[in-house]
């Protein structure tokens, strides 16, 4: 889940609250392991930018993630583990290509506003109760992008590029 306002909106009822699934053959590009949290906690900004991208464009953003190896992997560009490289250095090409400049910050998950949606989804009853615009978006499905991306994502995930 993940929770924007937009841009100098600061009424609770513009705020957008948004859920989605990770699909399965998303979770099968991430590097097999007992739970992938750190993957799909950054994955979930590649969907919000992937389902709001007009938000992002040209924007100055304060991002704000409840998971020290996500938020470092997206503050450098990089990780020891190759498939949360991956999805930062997707996640950067996305940012350049809408010319946002972002400011990642750590959160504890009981300060994150999100952390109900990615726990609950549209359920979530502290979220309800915000009388934020709530919605479901759909997955993106990454590694299938533009082809020379995901020839270099592919490199990197499959470690021909350190």
């Amino acid at each position: 889940g993940y929770v924007y306002r937009p841009h100098g909106d600061l009424l609770p009822e513009h705020t957008i609250g948004a859920t989605a699934d990770l699909d399965d053959a998303v979770l099968k590009k991430f590097l097999p392991k007992r739970q992938q949290i750190s993957q799909c906690e950054l994955f979930t900004a590649y969907t919000a930018i992937a389902n709001e991208a007009e938000q992002f464009r040209d924007a100055d953003v304060l991002w704000y993630i409840d998971n020290i190896s996500a938020c470092m992997a997206l503050i450098k560009g990089a990780s020891a583990k190759a498939d949360l490289t991956a999805i930062a250095v997707a996640i950067h090409a996305v940012f350049a290509r809408l010319n946002c400049r972002v400011w990642i910050e750590y959160v504890e998950s009981t300060s994150n506003p999100a952390d109900g949606l990615s726990r609950a989804g549209l359920e979530d009853p502290w979220t309800r109760a915000q009388g934020w615009q709530l919605k479901e978006v759909p997955c993106p499905m990454f590694f299938q992008m533009e082809s020379a991306l995901v020839d270099s994502i592919d490199a990197i995930v499959n470690g021909a590029i350190p």
